[in-house]
C-alpha cells in the first residue's frame, strides 16, 4: 500500500495551512429551497412518496423514480396501493413544469388493485426514458409476478414505438417455472436502442438471475441466450441461490452481474458474487471459476455478504460494494477483483475493505452505489441506520431511521482521511430542523463533476406523510496535484 504522507517534512506546514475537514461535503444551499429540493405527489393513502432511483440528465436536470400511495386499502404492509411515479427537477432543484403535471408523472406499471415497485431508470435514445419495475395483480403481493419495461418520451408520456403501448410486461415464470418471487433490479441501455434487463427471480427450490434483452421496439431479442432471448442463472449449491442486484456492461459487450449467492456444499452462507456473461448471453467460462467469482468476508453471525453495486475502474478492475455481516451488525463491504475474477491483492486486505459507520440502533451500514473517481479512487454511497439529533423548538428531537451516507476510498482501498470524518460523510444536521433531514434507503446515488445527488424521503411539515427529497452535495472530487500527492 502507498504511504499516506510522502512528504513528512511538509506535514506541519500543510496542517497549519489546511483547515480540518476541508473536503467535507456540504449541502448546496442554492439547490431547491435552502438546499433541499422537494416534490409531493399526494395521490392518496398515507401520502408516502418514496424514491427508488435517480438519473442525471444531460442538461443537468434530475429525474427521480419511485412509488407513491394511490389509496388506502387492506393489503400488505400499511395497506396502501402503490404506483410507480417519476419526478423531474430542473438544474436549480425546482419541479420541472414542462414534465408531466408540474414535474410529476404517474406511470401505469402497477394494475389498479395490484402491488408493485419501480426498479430502475435509464436514458434512452433521442432523449427518451427507459423505466423498469415489478408488479403483481394483488395488493397482498401474491404470485404471479410480472416484470414491466417501458419507453417514455422526454415529457414522460409513453412512446408507442415500444410494443405499441409504450410498455412490455413479461411473466416471471418465463425465466423460472412456478416463480413465487421476482424483483426487477436493473436496466441497461445498449447500442441500437436495445435494452438489457436484470431481475431477481425465485421459486420454492431456487433463486436465479433473470437476464433479458429487448429490441428497440420492445420485442424479445432472440439472438440473446438463443433461442429465447432470456435466461436465468444460478449457483451450484444444493439449494441454488443467486440474488442478482446490479450489472454492468463492459468492453466487448460482456455483462457483469453482481449479487449474493450460495455456492459449493454450503447452502446457508451467502457470499458476494459476480457472474460474467458473453455478449450473446452465455456464461464466460474464462472468468473466475467457470464464469463465477465469489468474495467472502465471513466476519460473524450468519456470514451473509452481499454485493448491491458493481463498477469497473479505468484499469478494468471490478469493484463491488454492499454489506458484510458482522457479529452484531452489517458494515459496508467493498471488494475489488482483477479482470480475471481473482481478488486484487493491492486493494485492502486480500481485495476486501470494511467501512463501518456504527451510528447506533441496528448498526445497518449498507453500500448501494459506486462512483469511480479520477485516479480510481471510489465514492461509495449508501445508508446507515441510527439516531439523528436535529434542532427543534423543544430544543432537540431525535429521529430513529436510516439515513444517506457517503464514504470515499483511495485507490488502494484505504479511507481518505481528508474526506468528511475519516473518509465518511454522515448527513449534516440541518440548522432549520427535521424538515430538512433526508431519510430512507438511498439507491444508486448520482455523481457529476463536483456534485453528488442524494434522493430520499423528506418529512411533511404537518407530519402527514413523506415527499421526494433531493440534496445536492458539493463534493471536492478533483484536487490539485500538490494536495493529491499528500493524500496518496
Amino acid at each position: 500500500m502507498l504511504s499516506i504522507f510522502r512528504f513528512g517534512l511538509l506535514l506541519g506546514a500543510v496542517a497549519a495551512l489546511k483547515p480540518a475537514g476541508a473536503q467535507t461535503p456540504i449541502r448546496d444551499t442554492h439547490y431547491g429551497t435552502n438546499g433541499l429540493a422537494r416534490l409531493a405527489f399526494d395521490i392518496g393513502g398515507d401520502k408516502k412518496d418514496i424514491p427508488r432511483a435517480s438519473l442525471l440528465l444531460p442538461d443537468g436536470s434530475l429525474l427521480v423514480g419511485g412509488v407513491a400511495d394511490l389509496k388506502s386499502g387492506s393489503g400488505v404492509g400499511d395497506g396502501n396501493y402503490p404506483q410507480g411515479v417519476l419526478g423531474k427537477f430542473t438544474p436549480g432543484g425546482v419541479p420541472d413544469s414542462n414534465f408531466g403535471n408540474g414535474g410529476r408523472v404517474t406511470l401505469t406499471i402497477v394494475p389498479n388493485d395490484g402491488w408493485g415497485d419501480l426498479g430502475d431508470l435509464a436514458l434512452a435514445p433521442n432523449g427518451g426514458l427507459f423505466v423498469g419495475g415489478t408488479y403483481t395483480n394483488n395488493v397482498n403481493v401474491t404470485p404471479p409476478y410480472f416484470l414491466s419495461f417501458g419507453l417514455l418520451k422526454s415529457d414522460g408520456t409513453p412512446d408507442s414505438s415500444f410494443n405499441l403501448a409504450g410498455y412490455r410486461n413479461i411473466g416471471a415464470n418465463a425465466f423460472l417455472s412456478n416463480a413465487t418471487n421476482a424483483l426487477l433490479t436493473r436496466i441497461q441501455p445498449l447500442s441500437g436502442g436495445k435494452l438489457l434487463g436484470l431481475a431477481l427471480v425465485g421459486n420454492a427450490s431456487q433463486y436465479c438471475a433473470g437476464v433479458i434483452r429487448l429490441k428497440s421496439d420492445g420485442s424479445t431479442d432472440a439472438t440473446f441466450a438463443a433461442p429465447n432471448g432470456l435466461a436465468c442463472f444460478t449457483s451450484d449449491s444444493p439449494t441454488p441461490t443467486f440474488l442478482a442486484l446490479d450489472m454492468a456492461v463492459i468492453s466487448g459487450g460482456k455483462i457483469l452481474v453482481a449479487g449474493a449467492a450460495t455456492h459449493g456444499n454450503d447452502s446457508s452462507n451467502y457470499d458476494m458474487a459476480v457472474l460474467r456473461l458473453l455478449e450473446g448471453g452465455t456464461i464466460d467460462d474464462t472468468f473466475g471459476d467457470h464464469g463465477w467469482a465469489f468474495v467472502a468476508f465471513d466476519l460473524g453471525s450468519a456470514l451473509a455478504d452481499e454485493a448491491d453495486a458493481i463498477a469497473v475502474d479505468s484499469q478494468g478492475r471490478i469493484v463491488i460494494a454492499g454489506i458484510a455481516q458482522n457479529t452484531t451488525s452489517y458494515d459496508m463491504g467493498i471488494a475489488r477483483l482483477l479482470d480475471s475474477g481473482q481478488p486484487d491483492p493491492d486493494f485492502g486486505s486480500g481485495g476486501r475493505v470494511v467501512v463501518p459507520f456504527n451510528r447506533g440502533d441496528t448498526n445497518e451500514d449498507h453500500a448501494t452505489s459506486i462512483t469511480v473517481l479520477p485516479g480510481d479512487g471510489l465514492l461509495i454511497g449508501g445508508y446507515a441506520s441510527g439516531a439523528l439529533d436535529v434542532p427543534t423548538a423543544n430544543p432537540v428531537a431525535t429521529l430513529h431511521d436510516v439515513f444517506p451516507v457517503v464514504a470515499r476510498l483511495k485507490q488502494d482501498g484505504t479511507v481518505d482521511p481528508f474526506f468528511g470524518n475519516n473518509g465518511r460523510f454522515d448527513q449534516a444536521i440541518p440548522n432549520s430542523g427535521y424538515l430538512d433531514v433526508l431519510l430512507g434507503r438511498t439507491y444508486r446515488a448520482t455523481a457529476n463533476s463536483d456534485y453528488y445527488f442524494i434522493a430520499g424521503t423528506a418529512l411533511k411539515n404537518d407530519g402527514s406523510g413523506q415527499d421526494f427529497g433531493v440534496a445536492r452535495l458539493i463534493v471536492p472530487i478533483f484536487k490539485s496535484a500538490f494536495e493529491e500527492s499528500l493524500t496518496q
